[in-house]
C-alpha cells in the first residue's frame, strides 16, 4: 500500500460536500443548507472546509434566552471586535419578545462582515438550536441575510432537516424557496452518516475492483468503523477481518458496542433490535422479542433513536406511501450488519477459538451472501450518485420494489423520464441469460413505471457476464451491465 493511499483515511470534506467547494469565491446569491442526522460529521466537514477561509463560524450551543445571546456576543467580540450599530434598527413593535434583538444582531453581523470582510462566509452550525431562542429566530436569520448579507456574504447553515417555512421548489431539485418574504434561494446539501462508498472503499486497501466490493461489503463506509492507520488494511480481506475483528485486540472487535454505549443509555435493547434486523427479521413482534420489550408498540422510541443516530433507516417501496405497512427497517452500514449477524452471536466463542479457524467455519461459508448484500447496497448508491457515468441522465428517484411476489432490488426514474430496473447477479450462480429473463418477467409484473416506453434493464454483477447474457443485453439499446470495475471506478460524478 503506497503512502499516498493514507489520504483515503482522512477524506477531503469537499468530496462529501462537493456543492460547497466554490462557496467562498462565489457570489452569495443563495443560502447553503447542510442537512444530516446527528453524527453525520457536519461540524467536522464544515470546520475543515472553512478553516483557512474568511469565515465567522458559530457552533450554536443548546442554550436558551440570554445565555444564547451572550454566546453570540462573545463570538462577535472575539472575532469581529466592536461592530457598528445598525443603520436602521428593526421596529420592536413588529416583533415578539426577543425577536427584535435577534433581528438587529443578525443584521449587524452581516453588515460588519460585508463591510470588513467582503466575500466572507457565516457558518451557523446547528440552526435547530436557534429555536430555543424563539420559534421564528431561524427565519429571522434568513431575513437578515437577505437584507444585509446578500450578495456579499455567504450564509451556510446546518440542521437535521429543513424547517417548516422552507418548502421544496420541485421534485428532484436542490433548490427551495421561502414563502412570505423576499425570494430567497436555499441550496440543499445532504450529508449522510455513511461516507460515499467509493471513497470509503479506497481506504480499505483493495487490490482490485472485485476485492474492493468484498472489503466494502465487510467493512462498509461509516467513519466510526473506517481504519485509522494504513497498515491495518494490509493483506487479504480474510487477514484484515482476522486482525481487526476476530482478534480480541483488534480495533473493531467490539467497536459497535463501544460506539452504541457512547450514544444511548440502554444499549442492550438497541443491540437486540440491531441483531434482529441483521438476522433478517421484518415483523415488529420478532424484533420486540429479541429487544426484550413486551410488545411491538414499545419498539417505536428505540427505532426512532437508532434512526436519528444513523444506525438504521426506514425504507418504503417506491410504489408505496411513506409510513405504510410495507415499510422496512434496515441497518445502514455494511460492517455493522456483518458484525451483528456473524460476530455478535459468537463473541464468547472467539475467546476460545483460533481466529483463522473461526473465519473458516463461521464467516467464509457465508461470504457469498455478504458480498451479494453489499452489491445490492452499492447498486443503490451507484444509481443515486453516479448514474450519469453510464446512463443518459442522473437519477431523480431511487429505491426498491417489493410487491406481488416480486422483488426488484434497484429501481430508478431518471431526470429524462427513463425508468430503470436493476437486478443483482449472485456470486454463487451463473451470470447468464437467465438473469435477463428473470428481470424481464419482473418488469412485466410490477406496476411502478408501467406505461413508460423507456424501461431499461440494468444488471449489477459481481463478475463478468457470460456470453448469453451479453447477447441479450446487446439486443436492447437501453440495457446495461455494470461490474465492480465500473462500480468502483476512480472517477466520480456527484452533485
Amino acid at each position: 500500500m503506497s503512502p499516498k493511499s493514507h489520504e483515503a483515511f482522512l477524506p477531503d470534506p469537499a468530496d462529501r460536500l462537493p456543492g460547497l467547494r466554490d462557496v467562498v469565491h462565489a457570489p452569495a446569491d443563495e443560502i447553503h443548507w447542510v442537512v444530516g442526522p446527528p453524527g453525520a460529521g457536519k461540524t467536522t466537514a464544515l470546520s475543515t472546509m472553512f478553516k483557512a477561509s474568511n469565515t465567522l463560524f458559530w457552533e450554536v450551543p443548546p442554550l436558551e434566552g440570554p445565555a444564547l445571546q451572550g454566546d453570540l456576543d462573545r463570538l462577535i467580540d472575539a472575532v469581529l471586535g466592536p461592530i457598528a450599530p445598525l443603520r436602521a434598527p428593526p421596529d420592536p413593535l413588529t416583533f415578539r419578545r426577543d425577536d427584535a434583538w435577534w433581528m438587529q444582531r443578525f443584521q449587524e453581523v452581516f453588515q460588519a462582515l460585508a463591510t470588513q470582510r467582503p466575500g466572507s462566509s457565516w457558518v451557523v452550525d446547528g440552526i435547530d438550536a436557534l429555536r430555543l431562542a424563539g420559534r421564528s429566530v431561524p427565519e429571522l436569520l434568513i431575513r437578515a441575510w437577505a437584507l444585509e448579507g446578500r450578495p456579499t456574504v455567504s450564509l451556510v447553515v446546518t440542521g437535521e432537516g429543513l424547517p417548516d417555512f422552507v418548502v421544496a421548489s420541485g421534485e428532484g431539485t436542490h433548490h427551495v424557496t421561502r414563502p412570505g418574504g423576499p425570494p430567497v434561494q436555499v441550496r440543499l446539501h445532504r450529508l449522510d452518516p455513511q461516507l460515499p462508498y467509493r471513497m470509503a472503499a479506497k481506504g480499505l486497501g483493495p487490490r482490485d475492483a472485485r476485492d474492493a466490493l468484498t472489503r466494502w461489503s465487510l467493512f462498509g463506509g461509516s467513519p466510526v468503523f473506517l481504519p485509522r492507520r494504513p497498515e491495518s488494511v494490509e493483506g487479504s480481506a480474510q487477514e484484515v477481518v482476522i486482525r481487526r475483528v476476530l482478534d480480541p485486540a483488534g480495533d473493531l472487535h467490539d467497536a459497535p458496542i463501544a460506539a452504541l454505549r457512547g450514544r444511548v443509555q440502554a444499549p442492550a435493547r438497541y443491540l437486540g433490535i440491531l441483531f434482529a434486523l441483521a438476522r433478517g427479521e421484518r415483523q415488529w413482534g420478532d424484533m420486540a422479542r429479541l429487544a426484550g420489550v413486551q410488545s411491538g408498540n414499545q419498539l417505536a422510541p428505540y427505532l426512532r433513536k437508532l434512526e436519528a443516530e444513523g444506525w438504521i433507516r426506514v425504507v418504503n417501496p417506491l410504489d408505496g406511501r411513506a409510513g405504510g405497512r410495507r415499510r422496512r427497517y434496515e441497518i445502514t452500514d455494511p460492517f455493522l450488519e456483518f458484525w451483528m449477524a456473524y460476530i455478535f452471536p459468537w463473541r464468547s466463542l472467539l475467546r476460545h477459538a483460533e481466529p483463522s479457524r473461526f473465519h473458516a467455519e463461521r464467516i467464509q461459508p457465508f461470504l457469498p451472501s455478504i458480498v451479494n448484500r453489499g452489491l445490492a447496497r452499492v447498486a443503490l448508491a451507484y444509481m443515486e450518485h453516479h448514474a450519469r457515468e453510464t446512463l443518459p441522465a442522473s437519477a431523480r428517484v431511487v429505491g426498491s420494489l417489493w410487491a406481488e411476489g416480486v422483488e426488484i432490488p434497484v429501481a430508478a426514474r431518471l431526470a429524462n423520464g427513463q425508468v430503470c430496473y436493476g437486478w443483482i447477479g449472485s456470486i454463487e450462480h451463473r451470470l447468464d441469460e437467465r438473469l435477463f429473463l428473470a428481470l424481464a418477467e419482473a418488469m412485466d409484473t410490477v406496476r411502478w413505471g408501467m406505461g413508460r416506453e423507456s424501461r431499461a434493464p440494468i444488471f449489477f454483477l459481481p463478475g463478468p457476464a457470460e456470453e448469453g447474457l451479453r447477447r441479450q443485453v446487446a439486443r436492447n439499446p437501453l440495457a446495461r451491465i455494470l461490474t465492480p470495475e465500473r462500480l468502483f471506478a476512480s472517477e466520480t460524478d456527484i452533485d
